[in-house]
């Protein structure tokens, strides 16, 4: 299917989606935003009801909606669909596919990057998210990934056991500047802590964090390259010595 296709179905600004959702009363969709995107579509729609869904709770690019039942007057679900993507001939190779890999293939297919969302890998499957129409082409069209042969099927969720694992920990700094909580999850000096952030590996929420004396906000997630990332939960009170309680997710 030519590339156009997907082209005419191009993402409108927020504000645009804003403005239709509300002047005729219907859901307007995004196609499948990072994390940054996420957060400006949430700024965009203020006290206007926006929802996001990326094919599974443990999503990390998500599809926005602007209305509600309430605003619009009827029930809508999300235009998404799940594949699941068997290949084969895996056990006779050393080596395996790639998250890569299955994007590739999507893209060879004409496919746009944002009309897919997350990709889980597994040793001989994979399940993709993307646009309702476009799981539907990809069940139809896909037909290798990488150098293996790969069928393509619809499925109802994404397995569980691909969800990320994370673990909860709580400890003490001495403010909730980003360069701290760096240094205390990752056990590095203040100076290698704010070297990250100079060398523009910290992230917060997708956006590029560029000062390492920025104070973290509750909910807010950190990535940092060649380390990991972590959700910042918020402060939890002071210790005796006048430090600072804050509790972190980390994804391990």
């Amino acid at each position: 299917m030519p590339s156009k296709w997907y082209n005419e179905s191009a993402m409108r600004n927020f504000e645009d989606l804003l403005r239709r959702s509300k002047d005729k009363e219907i859901y307007t969709y995004t196609v499948f935003l990072n994390p940054s995107q996420i957060a400006e579509a949430e700024r965009a729609a203020g006290n206007y009801p926006v929802s996001f869904y990326g094919g599974c709770d443990f999503a990390e690019r998500k599809m926005a909606r602007f209305g509600s039942e309430e605003t619009v007057g009827y029930a809508e679900e999300f235009p998404v669909g799940a594949v699941k993507i068997t290949v084969s001939g895996i056990k006779f190779s050393q080596d395996g596919f790639t998250h890569r890999d299955v994007l590739g293939a999507a893209l060879a297919l004409g496919i746009e990057r944002d009309r897919i969302g997350d990709i889980f890998v597994g040793k001989t499957e994979a399940y993709l998210v993307a646009e309702e129409k476009i799981a539907d082409f990809l069940v139809k069209e896909l037909r290798s990934v990488g150098r293996f042969r790969a069928a393509a099927e619809k499925c109802d969720r994404i397995p569980e056991e691909f969800a990320p694992k994370t673990e909860e920990k709580t400890f003490t700094v001495q403010s909730d500047r980003v360069d701290a909580v760096l240094c205390k999850i990752y056990n590095l000096s203040r100076e290698n802590g704010s070297k990250l952030v100079s060398d523009g590996r910290v992230f917060i929420d997708g956006k590029e964090c560029v000062k390492d004396s920025r104070p973290l906000r509750a909910g807010e997630t950190v990535s940092v390259r060649g380390l990991g990332k972590f959700v910042f939960s918020g402060e939890g009170g002071l210790s005796k010595k006048g430090k600072t309680y804050v509790k972190v997710t980390v994804y391990i």
